[in-house]
């Protein structure tokens, strides 16, 4: 009787045992409370999650992108217009040779008043970003130097110069080594060639046109390229019998990883910088489609969202086979001075009317493209709604019961407690000591 009351007081614990969890279940609905009540479920059921999770941070650089890109094209259109204005008959489109000085006068306040809206415009901000610095959007991309000519992001977005001075570039394994010279400098390294080999001690020689950095073994560091270049390039140019005059060897910086650069040698430094690398540069945003890099750690343009909106794409860079500008900022400043002068005729200020006129294509093409943008867009959102509704069914399927099934559950399991509390009386007979009792 004392075994058969112990496999009936094991058996009963296990129905009530039964009963709680089912009674649980009928709560919250869940298949399993803990992964070892079911490890393939859970499993499963932490995938999805997972999934779910990145999903919605797909949503959420998505929705951001959106929003910036809203903001970019309400800013383009009030270009747009500025510009357009700047091309109707009331303003560029009706001068005549036949005005004088005093008849332009107006039209010259206009241009110049419509010069420092588009400044304004192209410098806006969203959130802690300026739109349109593409991949610096950190400061205000677009400036004007003392000349009164229109830099982005210290570039002139007409010959290219870079007002922060020349740059060098020595490829490498991980990432590039990039050597600035400081705009203290201007273009006085320009030509120069630079290459970084280890085996000495923070050495530099120059060669021709080229210069050498032989930095220890182990030590190949920016830091040590750096303090190599500041302290020993000025004394190996006067060896070699190079002008040092006005440089300023202090302001020469390092970013990279110099080990990478070793015994590979640069192009020729230089301080004019590709406007179509700037203009055409990404900013890579990752909303799911699959994010991969390259061997040098740049991203996979087809596998991310290029969000860049390149200021000078905008507006325009570099100059036509007349030397006339394409920038809209810098045809209306020259628009603007020949209107101002004493002496101007037709056919002296109409290739800049002409290239006006093409810079308002441009943008038009530009606004367009935002468009197509935001259909792209669009469809992804939609696309990402429909995935996170899968991930949701998916996870109902894995980790929760149907509430009725639950309900039933408990019930039968309810049943069965009451059951076995029944045939306790039965199982359970009396023994020697309920008769002496």
């Amino acid at each position: 009787m004392g075994m058969i009351a112990s496999q009936y007081k094991t058996r009963l614990n296990q129905s009530l045992k039964a009963l709680s969890d089912a009674n649980i279940r009928a709560t919250n609905y869940r298949s399993f409370n803990k992964p070892s009540d079911d490890p393939f479920a859970a499993a499963r059921t932490f995938q999805v999650r997972r999934e779910a999770e990145q999903n919605e941070n797909y949503q959420s650089n998505l929705s951001s992108v959106q929003s910036a890109l809203k903001s970019a094209e309400s800013t383009v259109q009030l270009v747009s217009e500025i510009v357009s204005n700047a091309n109707s008959t009331r303003i560029c489109g009706g001068i005549t040779g036949t005005m004088t000085k005093d008849t332009r006068a107006p039209i010259v306040k206009e241009l110049q008043s419509m010069r420092a809206s588009i400044l304004t415009d192209m410098n806006a901000k969203f959130s802690d970003q300026y739109l349109f610095g593409g991949a610096g959007s950190g400061a205000p991309p677009f400036s004007v130097d003392g000349d009164g000519n229109l830099l982005y992001r210290g570039v002139n977005v007409d010959t290219g110069v870079n007002t922060n001075g020349a740059s060098a570039v020595i490829p490498g394994g991980s990432s590039p080594t990039q050597i600035l010279f400081g705009k203290e400098n201007a273009g006085l390294f320009n030509g120069y060639m630079i290459a970084v080999q280890t085996g000495g001690a923070g050495s530099v020689s120059v060669s021709g046109s080229g210069i050498t950095v032989t930095l220890g073994a182990g030590h190949a560091t920016k830091g040590d390229l750096e303090e190599a270049l500041q302290n020993g390039l000025g004394a190996a140019l006067a060896a070699a019998g190079k002008p040092t005059e006005g440089m300023d060897f202090s302001k020469i910086t390092v970013a990279g990883n110099a080990e990478d650069a070793a015994a590979t040698a640069s192009a020729a430094i230089s301080d004019k910088v590709s406007l179509d690398g700037l203009a055409g540069e990404g900013v890579y945003v990752d909303l799911g489609f699959g994010l991969q890099f390259n061997a040098d750690g740049s991203v996979v343009p087809q596998s991310a969202y290029d969000a860049s909106l390149p200021g000078i794409a905008f507006l325009g860079y570099g100059m036509n086979g007349d030397g006339v500008p394409n920038n809209v900022y810098s045809l209306l400043g020259k628009i603007s001075d020949m209107l101002d002068s004493d002496n101007v005729s037709m056919s002296t200020i109409q290739p800049y009317l002409d290239s006006l006129k093409q810079a308002e294509s441009n943008l038009t093409t530009q606004t367009s493209a935002i468009g197509a943008k935001e259909t792209f867009l669009d469809s992804t959102q939609t696309y990402l709604e429909d995935v996170s509704e899968n991930l949701t069914a998916k996870d109902n399927d894995v980790e929760y019961v149907e509430p009725s099934d639950a309900i039933i559950d408990w019930m039968t399991q309810q049943f069965c407690y009451q059951a076995c509390l029944q045939m306790g009386t039965n199982i359970l007979q009396p023994t020697l000591m309920d008769f002496l009792k």
